[in-house]
């Protein structure tokens, strides 16, 4: 079983680059693949895609290996980011959202072998606009918790970030900014709970 985050300042686990292509973990390799080819590519249990490049790789594990132990994705995809950011993060809760239906068996076996089911937990078929449905997702999950960093990898649209924004500020943690990689840091700005919020990563930290 995978160790989780103990709540201390846990020093990045060992990820190595190969190449700019090419990141490998105990036990796990990510292909970092931006193109629309990573469309048309399969993830396995051992070796995941990612629709990153290396520079928003590096970004996630500077500014937030160590400072989080609650994630939010939205948007599975090929299963890639939420295997990566176990393997940089190791949160002890980290819930991914997608609205489709299929499920990534890639990801699915991946949890299943280091024992993750309690810390890694996959919703599909949900619509991130569905505010109802997103809060009880977040309610079950993260009641007594509160969320640390949300990745928003889903669709950069307004109106779907900004439903998925709103169902998602009553569990954030106190003190965590927001930014949507899609939309642009500091697109739309506000403030939420005395906390500045540059909308567009819902990154939050």
């Amino acid at each position: 079983m995978r160790p989780t985050h103990t709540g201390e300042a846990d020093d990045p686990p060992a990820l190595h680059w190969k190449n700019d292509r090419e990141l490998t973990s105990p036990g796990v390799t990510f292909d970092p693949d931006w193109t629309p080819a990573a469309a048309d590519r399969s993830s396995a249990p051992d070796r995941f895609v990612v629709a990153k490049t290396r520079e928003i790789v590096e970004f996630d594990r500077d500014h937030f290996a160590g400072r989080v132990r609650t994630v939010v994705e939205i948007g599975i995809f090929k299963g890639g980011s939420v295997a990566l950011f176990h393997e940089l993060f190791q949160p002890e809760r980290l819930v991914a959202i997608d609205i489709s239906q299929e499920r990534v068996p890639a990801l699915d076996e991946y949890v299943t072998r280091h024992g993750l089911a309690r810390a890694v937990r996959s919703y599909y078929g949900v619509d991130r606009a569905d505010g109802p449905r997103l809060g009880a997702i977040l309610k079950d999950e993260f009641a007594g918790k509160g969320i640390d960093l949300v990745v928003d990898d889903g669709c950069h649209l307004i109106a779907q970030s900004g439903a998925s924004f709103n169902a998602l500020v009553a569990f954030l943690s106190p003190g965590r900014d927001v930014r949507d990689r899609g939309l642009g840091v500091g697109s739309l700005a506000g403030r939420v709970a005395g906390s500045w919020w540059p909308l567009g990563l819902l990154t939050i930290a």
